[in-house]
């Protein structure tokens, strides 16, 4: 839901139950004040939902640390968080000092990531390989996390939650080992159907949404259709 309907974030139960249980840090506020201040409400909150779902993979103690960090060296952005999160443990062997000025002739990946790189490159001492290759790993990120938000887009669908919100202990008789393997993607692999039979109301088209979701983050193509909508585009092709 927070995906299509980023607005929602701030007043939805789960950020209420976290302030009340001392899991939102105030630094959190403070990181998502700056992003809406750079991008505006909706491109803001819609980065911080991307960066709270990336501190479930990589821990929300070094997300903390990233931010606190992004804060400090004065570049509140989500592809800062995201550098520091990568960089975060890397040691690295001491090299030759390089001229934040020298570094200004690579523009890409990112426009409003490069002065942030460059400082950051200069500060840590890395070589001018290092550098090129934080940016080449920054720029292809970003492009695969582009390619999802594409593939999402053009799938078209229902505002659904994922499969991780998926309450299976409402559902008992759904097999949640079943579904996260088919989440893996490999029934698509060996082209074999997938049919989910029941009674209204048993959430089929959740899972089905759940497991299109998961597909379009491998960067598969997808589209949700239903069956009086594929009815309709067939009569009107036929007109």
């Amino acid at each position: 839901m927070l995906e299509w309907k980023p607005g929602t974030l701030a007043g939805s139960k789960p950020l209420e139950q976290w302030r009340k249980v001392g899991r939102w840090p105030a630094r959190y506020d403070r990181f998502w004040e700056e992003l809406i201040h750079r991008h505006g409400k909706q491109g803001g909150t819609r980065q911080m939902i991307g960066l709270l779902q990336l501190g479930k993979v990589k821990g929300y103690e070094r997300l903390q640390r990233a931010m606190e960090s992004a804060l400090a060296s004065g570049c509140s952005d989500e592809a800062a968080v995201r550098y520091l999160l990568t960089a975060e443990g890397e040691n690295r062997p001491p090299t030759e000092a390089m001229e934040v000025g020298w570094l200004g002739r690579y523009e890409r990946p990112l426009p409003v990531m490069k002065e942030y790189l460059a400082e950051a490159a200069a500060r840590e001492k890395q070589s001018h390989l290092d550098y090129l290759e934080t940016l080449l790993a920054a720029e292809l990120e970003e492009r695969e996390r582009n390619t999802v938000q594409r593939r999402l887009r053009d799938a078209r669908l229902p505002r659904m939650k994922t499969l991780e919100e998926f309450d299976f202990s409402q559902s008992p008789k759904i097999s949640a080992t079943e579904i996260r393997q088919l989440a893996e993607g490999g029934y698509i692999e060996r082209a074999e159907p997938i049919l989910f039979i029941g009674d209204c109301g048993t959430q089929k088209t959740q899972l089905m949404t759940g497991l299109r979701k998961a597909a379009c983050r491998q960067k598969r193509r997808v589209r949700f259709m239903t069956t009086a909508g594929r009815v309709n585009d067939l009569v009107e092709a036929k007109q």
